[in-house]
């Protein structure tokens, strides 16, 4: 496995997806099975990070909108978000941005 920040401050997927549903109601959340059951569009970043997950990413959580994982929680310490900025064209994955979720202070 490559080099993931791991959150010093985990955070349980069902905080995870509240946060993911409160982004885009839209948003539906899957396991890898039935994540991949059907065609869906995985940003180039984020699906580098899942398969360098390898069989742990089988257990994760995926956060699907409109065809496109923006979003998987693998386990309490590694959670990612992908925010997809298009072109003025509509073009998708002009830029993805990747972001790694955790929580916040305790004061």
């Amino acid at each position: 496995m490559g080099q993931h920040v791991r959150s010093e401050k985990p955070i349980p997927s069902e905080v995870w997806i509240d946060f993911m549903r409160h982004l885009d109601s839209d948003t539906t959340f899957h396991d890898h099975a039935a994540a991949f059951q059907h065609p869906v569009r995985v940003p180039d970043r984020l699906r580098e990070i899942i398969d360098d997950f390898g069989d742990q990413a089988r257990t994760a959580i995926f956060a699907i909108r409109n065809g496109l994982v923006e979003g998987v929680w693998i386990d309490p310490h590694h959670n990612y978000m992908a925010t997809v900025f298009s072109k003025a064209t509509g073009d998708d994955d002009d830029f993805v941005m990747i972001n790694s979720i955790g929580s916040g202070s305790d004061t």
